[in-house]
């Protein structure tokens, strides 16, 4: 099996330099045609493979998706509005009070929480933690990949941060204090294929790939 980890295409907020997190907002012109640019790259990447694309349910990430689904034959249209499979634990971490500010405001802010973040802390806040971050992604590609033909591309779209917190699980790395992997760009994936001779089961063979 093939795994693609695809972060949603960009926002307005992505463009301001807004943390997003929880937020549901929706792509902006430059984000859906980033999302068109993915889906067609996306399906020349999979080939004749069978393929299923799981969505975070966040505007941004749905919005992405239905751009893949389509373009790999597995969307089905319906009143201008592609249908895809959702599973809410691929949100992007929730970022509390932070979110629909700027890194200054932020800093401004928070001062002392947000030095701790930028240590790699946990800023409290009700801010939720990597590790939670972690667990629940982790659930989510578990089932996703017991349900997905074993020959197959299985894309899940998701967000920047989550999706780095879950590549570093999948290569057996403590997510609550490892943070070697950084995210990847609007509309770009990390591609995994499943490692079943020696561990981790899973080996990146790609990172920070796409169309632009």
């Amino acid at each position: 099996m093939r795994l693609l980890l695809l972060r949603h295409a960009r926002t307005a907020w992505n463009a301001d330099g807004r943390m997003q997190g929880s937020s549901d907002v929706d792509l902006d012109d430059a984000g859906r045609a980033q999302a068109a640019l993915a889906g067609s790259a996306i399906a020349d990447l999979a080939g004749a493979s069978p393929v299923t694309v799981i969505s975070s349910d966040l505007r941004r990430a749905r919005v992405t998706a239905a751009a893949v689904a389509l373009a790999v034959g597995v969307g089905v249209e319906f009143d201008a509005v592609v249908e895809v499979d959702l599973d809410p634990r691929l949100r992007e971490r929730d970022f509390g009070p932070w979110e629909g500010l700027t890194l200054p405001e932020i800093e401004a802010g928070w001062p002392e929480p947000f030095a701790a973040w930028r240590r790699g802390e946990e800023p409290g806040l009700g801010v939720e933690t990597r590790a939670a971050v972690a667990d629940r992604m982790a659930a989510a590609c578990a089932h996703a990949v017991q349900e997905a033909p074993a020959d197959g591309l299985l894309v899940l779209v998701s967000h920047g941060g989550s999706l780095a917190t879950l590549a570093g699980a999948l290569l057996a790395a403590d997510a609550g204090s490892w943070f070697g992997i950084r995210a990847v760009g609007n509309g770009h994936w990390s591609l995994l294929e499943s490692n079943p001779r020696m561990p981790p089961d899973w080996r990146l063979v790609a990172h920070d790939a796409g169309p632009i």
